[in-house]
């Protein structure tokens, strides 16, 4: 729901060696960037800026292929009273860009022993 917050922090991805394939804004674009780019990782706020919940726009895309999530909120406590899909990692606002780094390093590693546990 923030702007500014969306493109720093697409600039701390992109410090840590991955690629943004977009910002969305709302649920719509977020349905829309996942459909066509298929993302490896979700970062999401809880709030979006049309009002819409960034908690069912990531329900709805892990519908449809699961990945790691990591949200990055000022409303930590609206995600923690509703049940979770794993696995997730949530970032409070304020936070640090080291701090940002580390979670989408262990979201990856989550998902992908996720995605291992799935094929034995």
């Amino acid at each position: 729901d923030e702007p500014v917050i969306a493109m720093d922090i697409a600039g701390i991805v992109r410090q840590a060696g991955h690629r943004v394939v977009g910002i969305a804004a709302t649920q719509n674009e977020a349905f829309a960037l996942a459909a066509r780019h298929q993302p490896e990782l979700i970062l999401a706020d809880i709030q979006l800026a049309d009002d819409s919940s960034g908690i069912r726009a990531v329900d709805t895309i892990l519908a449809a292929r699961r990945v790691p999530v990591v949200f990055i909120t000022a409303y930590p406590e609206r995600l923690l009273e509703i049940e979770r899909v794993e696995p997730s990692l949530l970032i409070t606002k304020p936070f640090s860009e080291h701090l940002l780094k580390v979670a989408i390093a262990q979201a990856l590693q989550l998902g992908n022993a996720s995605l291992a546990s799935r094929k034995v």
